[in-house]
This record gives C-alpha cells, structure tokens and sequence, in this order.
C-alpha cells in the first residue's frame, strides 16, 4: 500500500499527490481535499487548491509549508519547509482519526510513549485517549511525559478478555519487550533467567470500552490482539470506527479468523507492515 497522501519535495517544488485510496480511509463527503502552500514566515496561505482523489500538484518550495485539510476544514497532514520525514503508518492513522473525526479511543500497550503512530494525533488534541500501560516502570516515564495534556487519561494495568489477575512476563534487558505469554519471550531465543515474573491485574477491554464514548482501538498487547477482538460484545463494533492491531506473532489463521469476522461486521481491512487497519466509514 502506498501513502494516501504524498508530499516530497522535488528539487525546488513541493509536489503533492492525493492517491485514489484516500477514499478508504475518510468519507468521500470530505473530498476534495484543499492544499494550502504557506508562507512558513508570515503565515500567509500563498496558494490554496483542492484535489480529488488520483490528482497531484507541485508548487514552489522555498519558505512555504503544506497544510491538507478536509472538506469541512480538519487539517489531516502538515509538512514543514525543514528536514521531514513520511511513515505510512503513522500517515495512515493521522488520516483515519481526523478525517473521520474519531474524538475518542484507546492504545493498549502504549509503552513509556516514546514512539507510536498514535502520538501526532494525540498530542495535537486532534483526538482523546486512554493509554494503557502494564509496567510500572515503563507507566511512570509516560505518565511524566505526557500527564500536562487535558485529553490524555492513562491506566496501569494489563488489558485481557475479562477481569483477571495473571501472570506477566517482562524481558529485564530490553525496554519495553513484555507479555501475558511467556512463549512469546521465549520464542525470541530470550533465556529464561532473563525473564521477570510478576502477577498483573488486568481489566477486560468490554469493560474499559463501557467506561466512555470510545471511537477507536489500538491493539499492541504482544500476540493477544486477535482474542481481545473476538471477545467483544456486538455493541462495541457499533461504535468503534477505527481498529488497528498488530498481527506479528499471530498465528495466521487467527488473523484470517480475526478478519473475516471484522469483516462481516462491515469492516474494511487494510495490511500495513505488521499492523492491521480495520476501518467503518
């Protein structure tokens, strides 16, 4: 899959691309999208023009930074004059969010923050967030990071299929590698004198989802992703418009099992890398 919005630049010009696939990420009532070439000085929008999807434009680069926004006038993408860099999965995410105008969700295993394709997003108040982190360790540096925005709540417990204690397995020589199987470590060559046991308590992900208004999911709980899914109750897909989850590590029939079931709840399924996009719009 390539980006659904493309910026690069091109010698001395921006050149701007809106892929045909744009309209499987945000509602066509929000095409065409409006390119805004602005003066990186002054502020000064220097040339504004709309694109449908499959259309491209180019347009002078010195000084001037690009701003896209929706129909209704959500900016989903913006790229400095200065050094920058595109990752589509973060490009896809930003692009769902806040062009579907998603307000709410949850980041299941959001390690300490230090990376995540939800982070633009999030700390740009595009969208409010829970995020869920099971190591105390790992919690703290995140509740330190970002505890000063207002739309980010966080919780630090294990996210499970119900309310549970269980055992929690953590690698003592990496950061941030953990999880409830300790066959996942193990399966990584990791000695077992390498690996910490603790007991974790866990909430039910249907209980956390009935605790607010959420919109979207972000799945990242090391090989469980796909049982967390299929132990939701039907009125959850009703309301969530946006699941990602990360397939690594899952047997492929649990995946195939896990997408045809989104599937047939009106989800459209999208592979990115190691993650996948399951979107209602």
């Amino acid at each position: 899959m390539k980006l659904s919005i493309k910026v690069e630049k091109q010698d001395d010009k921006w050149f701007v691309e809106i892929s045909s696939t744009i309209s499987n990420f945000i509602p066509k009532k929000e095409l065409p999208l409006k390119v805004n070439f602005i003066n990186a000085y002054n502020r000064v929008v220097e040339w504004s023009i709309d694109l449908e999807p499959g259309t491209w434009c180019t347009y002078n680069l010195r000084n001037n930074d690009v701003e896209i926004t929706t129909k209704s006038n959500r900016i989903i993408k913006k790229v400095p004059s200065g050094p920058f860099f595109d990752d589509l999965i973060e490009d896809v995410f930003y692009t769902c969010v806040v062009g579907n105008n998603l307000k709410n969700g949850i980041v299941a295993g959001a390690g300490r923050g230090s990376y995540g394709e939800w982070l633009d997003a999030v700390v740009e108040n595009q969208t409010k967030a829970l995020l869920i982190e099971p190591q105390s360790k790992e919690y703290k540096v995140l509740v330190d990071s970002f505890s000063k925005y207002s739309n980010i709540k966080f919780l630090n417990k294990g996210v499970s299929t119900q309310k549970e204690i269980r055992e929690f397995f953590i690698y003592t020589n990496q950061i941030g590698l953990s999880s409830l199987d300790k066959n996942h470590l193990l399966d990584k060559n990791i000695s077992e004198n390498d690996i910490h046991q603790v007991n974790m308590e866990c909430e039910s992900l249907s209980y956390l989802l009935e605790q607010d208004e959420y919109d979207w999911l972000r799945l990242d709980v090391e090989s469980l992703d796909c049982d967390l899914i299929q132990s939701l109750k039907p009125q959850h897909f009703n309301t969530l418009k946006y699941i990602q989850y990360e397939h690594l590590n899952i047997p492929q029939e649990k995946v195939k099992q896990t997408d045809e079931f989104l599937k047939s709840l009106g989800y459209k399924i999208h592979k990115i890398g190691i993650d996948t996009i399951c979107l209602k719009n």
